[in-house]
């Protein structure tokens, strides 16, 4: 008897356990990110329709722009996945909601993301005849191609709530002007590759945060900087290989940062290029006289002041312009004493 009744309480026991369990499985799936509803968008006729993944879902009404079958997505529960399904897209398209751009397409006129949006690019082979223009909105690239011409793929020149995130996937072009070009914003790479067989990879007039292993190349340079960047996020360096380009001339006697939050290995990776494409020679500093912040990496040209005696340096010290020699203690000589 009291092994029947022993059974009977471990079978509720795990049932409930069972239950649980399916409650975490479904609370990791969520946490991956993979609730978001999935719509298809194709061409049909003269015009565009959806039709949800849901099976049995029946296609939307014929839309006759991009923009307003991507406005037609539901939006209660947050952002939308919309994959498009090889279509050629000849109209001019804004954006101003969260969404998911999946699939395949190619698009000849602008891509304008706006008022707020967060759209995010992922498993998407997506060729541009014009670079996609992000004003006061944010754009994240997680996977796929991003292909681009002359005017490159991404241009952030119009806000400066505008924001680029580059966690994986391939931004690509060919041309005179840059991949990325950012005049306003925010702009975080933390790995991918960002790529111009003709010019140069990005170009940041408000600096720029690298970390982990990502890959620029360009031509020339791979990154064109108007100011500092950051060689870190989170605790995580940047661990790979990079070519600056600076706007800059650096005069003897002086002392000018060109990356925060660098490492020791930093000055041996990363190589600096004036604004007449000559090389610079960079040096890490943990601590520095010339900068509050710790952790720099800098061009640092100082005036060299040695100290002779009989001809032989005893000393040699290294000042900037404007800092004032501090005299050693005189080198002591047999039979000979100090005048000052």
């Amino acid at each position: 008897m009291k092994t029947y009744a022993k059974y009977l309480f471990s079978i509720p026991m795990l049932l409930l356990l069972l239950f649980f369990l399916s409650i975490s499985a479904y609370a990791e799936e969520s946490d991956a990110g993979d609730t978001a509803p999935l719509y298809d968008l194709y061409l049909d006729g003269e015009g565009y329709r959806t039709v949800s993944s849901v099976p049995g879902s029946d296609p939307s009404e014929i839309y006759s722009t991009v923009g307003e079958a991507i406005d037609s997505l539901p939006t209660s529960d947050g952002a939308a996945a919309l994959r498009l399904c090889g279509v050629e897209i000849s109209e001019p398209i804004l954006i101003s909601r969260s969404l998911i751009l999946l699939g395949s397409a190619s698009f000849g006129a602008p891509v304008t993301l706006e008022d707020g949006a967060d759209v995010t690019f992922s498993d998407c082979d997506f060729t541009f005849d014009h670079p996609i223009r992000v004003r006061d909105a944010s754009m994240t690239v997680i996977s796929g191609r991003l292909l681009g011409g002359d005017g490159g793929v991404v241009l952030m020149k119009y806000s400066a709530r505008a924001s680029l995130t580059v966690e994986g996937g391939l931004l690509s072009s060919s041309g005179a002007y840059p991949t990325v070009t950012v005049h306003m914003g925010a702009v975080l790479i933390k790995g991918g590759e960002i790529r111009n067989t003709r010019g140069v990879a990005v170009r940041s007039e408000v600096g720029m945060t690298l970390c982990g292993t990502p890959v620029l190349r360009g031509v020339g340079c791979d990154v064109s900087m108007a100011r500092p960047i950051e060689l870190s996020w989170r605790r995580l360096p940047f661990s790979g290989t990079l070519t600056l380009g600076t706007d800059a001339l650096y005069e003897k006697g002086t002392a000018a940062v060109i990356a925060y939050g660098a490492t020791a290995e930093s000055a041996g990776s990363i190589k600096l290029l004036d604004a007449e494409g000559q090389e610079v020679e960079t040096r890490y500093f943990e601590e520095s006289g010339f900068c509050e912040e710790k952790n720099v990496l800098a061009v640092y040209l100082p005036f060299t002041v040695r100290y002779l005696s009989d001809g032989v340096t005893f000393l040699t010290e290294e000042y900037l312009r404007g800092e004032i020699p501090e005299l050693p203690d005189p080198p002591e000589k047999v039979g000979y004493r100090f005048i000052q």
